[in-house]
């Protein structure tokens, strides 16, 4: 390497003779780096903040690295800090978080949930996961049984199953299945139409003086079920279930067993006269033209002298076997009260009929079915009760002035006789004499705490067919609600209510809640300036309007299910 430079002589020295100092050079040098500025440096993150033993103590300071990119020379001036003092922020564990509830389980069979820091931390644990999988259950609406095959059809003709619940359904309350049914008994006379002289005396006239009632509760719904004419201008013998409720019913005649009743003329059949402590009632015939009718004189007749076994008939109209009269046998079985126990089969629909001695004598009313846990047997009025309470009565001595029973109505008089097929046709229930027997029998076991619990309640009878029952909330007694005792039921229970007061109380689907509607929980309500419809008052202080279409299905929706012997526990009332 050649080093050079430049040589002058000063002013005032030109007379000197000495020579210049040489201006080059040849030299081994080595050149010097440049300084490092801040651009050089490639410095790394600041450390987590931590506490360090310094030679001032303990502090908190972070740190980090700052390599050059270059070859340079490092001053302190222009070199970055390596080191600084911090905020110590401390490390995250499991309780620094907080996380919300699993959402429900969507369809992907996944649920998700948010999770946030509680404190000021960093690094550490880190946030819990915020999905997971799930197994995903579909919404539901009613619960699941499983019914094992039906049993062998007894010789009262009842079989049974037993049903076990294989989900239980936390959103809905639901009937469980039936576990018995009627069926073809394999060893009992069937239900049949008397084809054939069988030696009954008077057959002739028991067929004809046998009727059929359908006895209209609306212009849309109908009771239906049997009587007997007792008297040739027309006294009908019926049950009172039968008619209860209704304004009194049509007749239909037949004259001879494979006829169709007849219901052409109009023949209006006005209630007359109900027993208060039997399940018996009398119906009166208009019979404008004064016919003469085929009855049968049951005042003669005398149930005391029936030997065990001996054979007896039915006939009615049971809806179950078509529109025709039926009739079936059985033997006399003993006595329960005033009622007749017998084999022969009861449907449905034979309430009201006639039951007789092979000699023709009137005995008894079919009038209820009474299951025992294996099979059956079928209960007749008994004709001893009838006649001990019509010769008490104005009904058997008929007197026109004295029909204070009458119950005249433009439902009967307006009914389009073309449109009787189109009415919905229900039986009432025929076990209502046993249950009131029953009932009676178990007073002294009535719960009170129970019963007072219950007061305003629906009733769902889970183990009978889903029967519907009523608590009232006045003297906590229950009451059965069906079509046919509906009318007097709201009669007795319902309070008057106006249209203002009732406009209080919200609908079902609003949402909002009144001081009246909490007071009236549990009420039956009559609108009585808008043609006294009626509501109901659940227990979330919400009305529901009660309506014959609605009846049953409603009032099953809104009941609380309750088994038979927690049922039996609450004291029935009467309407």
């Amino acid at each position: 390497m050649t080093k050079i430079r430049t040589c002058v002589k000063p002013t005032g020295c030109e007379s000197l003779n000495t020579p210049m100092p040489s201006t080059s050079n040849t030299v081994n040098c080595v050149p010097s780096n440049p300084i490092c500025t801040l651009d050089d440096y490639n410095c790394t993150e600041w450390s987590a903040c931590e506490y360090k033993l310094t030679s001032k103590g303990f502090e908190t300071i972070q740190t980090r690295s700052c390599p050059t990119k270059i070859v340079c020379d490092s001053e302190a001036s222009t070199r970055p800090a390596t080191s600084q003092s911090c905020a110590f922020v401390p490390k995250c564990s499991y309780y620094s978080w907080s996380c919300s509830l699993w959402s429900d389980c969507s369809s992907s069979g996944s649920q998700t949930r948010s999770c946030s820091k509680t404190s000021n931390c960093e690094g550490g644990a880190q946030s819990p996961a915020i999905t997971q999988s799930c197994s995903y259950t579909p919404a539901c609406s009613a619960d699941t049984w499983q019914c094992g095959n039906w049993g062998t059809c007894s010789p009262q003709g009842i079989q049974a199953r037993s049903c076990n619940k294989t989900f239980d359904c936390s959103s809905a309350e639901t009937a469980s299945p039936a576990t018995s049914q009627y069926c073809e008994a394999p060893n009992q006379p069937k239900q049949q139409t008397p084809s054939e002289d069988l030696g009954i005396s008077n057959q002739d006239t028991i067929i004809k003086a046998t009727v059929k009632l359908v006895c209209p509760v609306s212009s849309t719904m109908a009771s239906q079920g049997s009587g007997t004419i007792i008297n040739s201008t027309g006294l009908i013998l019926t049950n009172k279930h039968v008619i209860d409720g209704t304004a009194g019913c049509l007749v239909g005649f037949i004259d001879d067993y494979d006829d169709e009743p007849y219901f052409g003329d109009r023949q209006i059949a006005d209630i007359y006269k109900i027993s208060s402590d039997a399940d018996v009632a009398v119906l009166k015939l208009r019979n404008p033209s004064n016919k003469t009718l085929a009855s049968v004189n049951i005042s003669q007749s005398n149930s005391s002298n029936i030997k065990l076994g001996e054979i007896l008939t039915t006939y009615g109209y049971p809806a179950k076997f078509g529109t025709k009269i039926t009739y079936t046998s059985g033997d006399f079985s003993g006595i329960d009260g005033d009622y007749l126990k017998t084999t022969a089969v009861i449907e449905h629909g034979n309430s009201g009929g006639g039951a007789y001695l092979k000699n023709g004598a009137f005995i008894g009313i079919p009038t209820a079915v009474v299951k025992g846990s294996l099979n059956s047997m079928g209960y007749l009025l008994s004709v001893n009760k009838v006649n001990s309470w019509l010769n008490n009565s104005i009904a058997y001595n008929y007197n026109s002035n004295n029909n204070n029973y009458s119950r005249v109505s433009a439902l009967l008089e307006d009914m389009d006789l073309g449109q009787l097929d189109s009415l919905g046709l229900f039986v009432s229930g025929d076990e209502i004499g046993d249950d009131t027997k029953n009932e009676q029998k178990s007073a002294a076991n009535i719960d009170i705490k129970l019963s007072s619990r219950l007061r305003g309640k629906l009733l769902l009878q889970v183990e009978d067919r889903g029967r519907i029952w009523y608590v009232n909330p006045d003297d906590a007694q229950k009451s059965e609600v069906t079509f046919a005792n509906a009318l007097p039921l709201f009669q007795n229970f319902a309070l008057g209510i106006t249209n203002s007061d009732l406009n209080k109380i919200p609908l079902n689907d609003e949402n909002y809640n009144s001081s009246i509607g909490n007071r009236l929980k549990g009420k039956l309500l009559l609108q009585v300036e808008d043609k006294g419809r009626i509501w109901y008052v659940d227990f979330d202080g919400k009305k529901w309007e009660v309506t014959w279409a609605n009846l049953m299905s409603l009032f099953q929706k809104l009941a609380l299910g309750i088994t038979n012997a927690d049922l039996e526990k609450i004291a029935s009332g009467s309407l």
